[in-house]
């Protein structure tokens, strides 16, 4: 076992590259300037470590089977508001901080990410789990979880067979699965949902409209008591629940939210929660 280390003096944020099969990739953000990186493990002095300009490469040696289990462990500190690009094979990736722009291709190893903006993360069977996400999302699983604290812009989450949990959704998302579950904590925005038998469930809408088109999975929907609600709900042999009061059309400039649900045998069900002043202030975690 050996230990490299190297420090590079930068100004701003960097665009760090960081590649790693096997083993953990653990980079934070700081709010000071400078980059280091330490690397433990077998061949840690024959990874690349260079620095060019604005970006820095860490990438993992090649030319030799990974299969003999040659893990390393790989810590980087990177400036606050960084750009981060990653490929991992079974490796961790933990990206804790805050970062502008985040691009991630993963196997199986698990991607864990705090705060971004734009974020692009492909993933084979690895959960993936985000804070909150300021920019586009584009999120692309095979087979594992999908987590998300909040996403506050517009973006597409899909998974095989993988569940789907946000926390909080505040403009467009669009969420397509095969048989995993989608839940959602509170809807602000607009939510568009495809799966063939996972069941969708939305905790609290208090804004803007849900789409969902299943085969046989189940959905469920909270909306708060007195607010009006356009549905339009077909199912062939499921039952659809509306415990909703009626409240009539909503008058000039009322705010009102819209359910729509197309289902071949899957349960729909509408209740009625307690409304409270403060809703719009207060977002979920996932």
């Amino acid at each position: 076992m050996s230990t490299v280390r190297r420090e590079f003096a930068t100004s701003g944020p960097v665009d760090l590259v960081a590649e790693l099969d096997e083993g953990t990739l653990d980079i934070a953000t700081e709010p000071a300037d400078g980059f280091a990186v330490t690397v433990h493990g077998p061949r840690s002095e024959e990874f690349t470590i260079t620095q060019r300009g604005r970006e820095i490469v860490v990438r993992s040696p090649r030319g030799r089977s990974w299969l003999r289990g040659e893990e390393h462990q790989v810590e980087i500190r990177v400036p606050e508001g960084s750009d981060l690009t990653a490929r991992t094979g079974s490796a961790t990736l933990h990206a804790r901080g805050r970062y502008a722009a985040v691009s991630v291709k993963a196997g199986s190893g698990a991607v864990l990410l705090d705060d971004a903006g734009d974020v692009a993360i492909a993933s084979g069977s690895g959960l993936v789990r985000c804070g909150e996400l300021s920019g586009a999302v584009r999120i692309k699983s095979g087979s594992g979880d999908v987590a998300v604290v909040a996403a506050t812009s517009d973006g597409t989450i899909s998974t095989g067979s993988g569940s789907v949990r946000i926390g909080t959704v505040t403009r467009v998302q669009a969420v397509k699965t095969g048989s995993g579950d989608v839940q959602v904590g509170r809807l602000v925005g607009d939510l568009r949902v495809a799966t063939g038998s996972g069941g969708v469930s939305v905790e609290r809408m208090d804004r803007g409209g849900v789409g969902v088109r299943t085969a046989s999975g189940d959905v469920r929907v909270g909306i708060p008591a007195g607010m009006p609600t356009w549905t339009d709900i077909a199912t062939v042999t499921g039952r659809v629940d509306s415990r909703l009061p009626p409240v009539g059309e909503p008058g000039p400039g009322r705010e009102h939210v819209s359910v729509r649900v197309q289902s071949v045998s899957g349960d729909v069900l509408l209740l009625a929660l307690e409304p409270t002043e403060d809703a719009a202030e207060e977002p979920q975690d996932a």
